[in-house]
């Protein structure tokens, strides 16, 4: 697709996100036949110029617009859900400030290749119905909707928490749930977010967690759909270890539906043995939470998730949502009345994971996959090589019980998508 990766719509702002393409996206929305739609942002400071751009192109083709300001994905897909209309959510997840995005929901879910493929052809093409034009809707219900969602799943407990918001929008969410929480990345300022905090620097909280003696953090991203935690120890569970933990707990309360979870093909293999070990089995799919949520829905699944921290409670709502994710923790931790360390009692396959950029791969695709099907004739292991959904790189994850297997495939590997081997 031209426009859309994995989750929405992402680029650099004013070079692949413009404002132009912000605004025919907002016109585009009319083929969604929604009559209003509801939009929030994260704290980047392009926000207030693309949000601007949607909610002019979706008023110029008379779509009502319900503007909440900063708000987590999740809470807008919960919103969404409840009252059966479209979202949009202007953010660009786990990256920093100068990228952006715009993720479309339409009544709680993603959309299909289907309706991306419809927009992108809209877009393209400048067609739109102006025999109308929108207004701007308030709402007071919204915070208190997915607040009181939220707290259904608050229980007392004796941790001592850490709660890292990645300068995001999370904020003011995570406050309000985790009363008693010691907090870092709450300092927004427009260029902060996901700079060296948050899900893909868990060694910020990591470090805070155990200078303060916290028993777990939790780490989310810049829109909040994302999770990953840390213990007292220095530990880090990402959203593997995650899913096993909520695997046996649901399992343990018979509400683990068939007695299996969805995984992508980035999941480390020791946790797929792991489940098996525990009588659970494991279905892997392609890498995107929408992959995830239609493996769940076709499969009537209950769990789901990603390495990266994506979980997705499946029976409770259409995303992952990292906040909700930390309340199910601290449950199925009461729960079974131990630490995460004795309940993550597997030994992961060493991993590496590499980022090329595209402008330096001259393979084509055909050529990679050849390669690649000669290399995992010899390999006991994990190897994945995509193209990234969210950046303009190649993604690389190659996992082994051995090390020195890993250096010596990791290092040819390269040298041939960069054609350095020839």
């Amino acid at each position: 697709m031209r426009y859309f990766g994995t989750d929405g719509i992402r680029g650099k702002v004013n070079t692949r996100l413009t404002v132009d393409v912000a605004l025919r996206v907002g016109k585009a929305l009319k083929c969604l036949n929604a009559d209003k739609i509801i939009l929030g942002y994260d704290t980047r400071e392009s926000n207030i110029m693309i949000s601007s751009a949607i909610i002019s192109g979706a008023m110029s083709v008379g779509i009502d617009v319900i503007n909440v300001g900063v708000a987590s994905t999740p809470s807008i897909i919960y919103y969404s859900a409840i009252n059966s209309i479209c979202g949009v959510i202007v953010t660009a997840s786990h990256n920093l400030y100068l990228d952006n995005g715009i993720k479309i929901i339409n009544n709680g879910k993603k959309l299909s290749s289907l309706l991306e493929e419809k927009i992108e052809e809209i877009i393209d093409n400048d067609f739109y119905d102006y025999s109308g034009y929108g207004r701007e809707l308030k709402v007071y219900d919204f915070k208190y909707a997915y607040l009181s969602f939220l707290s259904k799943f608050i229980v007392r407990h004796n941790f001592k928490l850490g709660i890292d918001c990645s300068n995001g929008s999370t904020i003011e969410f995570a406050k309000a749930i985790f009363k008693d929480a010691y907090f870092i990345g709450c300092s927004d300022n427009g260029k902060n977010i996901n700079k060296m905090c948050g899900s893909t620097n868990i060694n910020h909280l990591r470090e805070y967690v155990l200078k303060n003696n916290l028993d777990y953090g939790f780490s989310f991203d810049g829109d909040g759909d994302r999770v990953i935690m840390t213990d007292y120890q220095g530990n880090i569970y990402d959203g593997d270890d995650i899913i096993y933990l909520f695997a046996l707990y649901l399992k343990e309360t018979n509400r683990l539906n068939n007695n299996t979870v969805a995984l992508t093909i980035m999941s480390n293999y020791a946790v797929i043995e792991a489940l098996k070990n525990q009588g659970i089995s494991a279905i892997e799919v392609g890498v995107g939470d929408k992959l995830v949520f239609n493996a769940c829905k076709d499969n009537q699944l209950s769990l789901g998730g990603e390495a990266s921290g994506h979980i997705l409670l499946a029976d409770l709502i259409n995303c992952g949502d990292g906040i909700l994710v930390a309340l199910w923790v601290i449950m199925a931790l009461n729960y079974f009345d131990k630490p995460m360390k004795e309940i993550i009692d597997y030994v992961k396959y060493s991993q590496l994971e590499l980022k090329i950029p595209l402008e330096e791969v001259t393979k084509t695709e055909e050529e990679i996959r050849t390669y690649l099907s000669i290399i995992k004739k010899e390999f006991v292991g994990k190897l994945v090589v995509r193209r990234s959904g969210t950046e303009d790189v190649i993604r690389v994850l190659i996992s082994s019980m051995n090390d020195e297997i890993i250096a010596e495939i990791s290092t040819s590997l390269v040298d041939y998508l960069r054609g350095k081997n020839e």
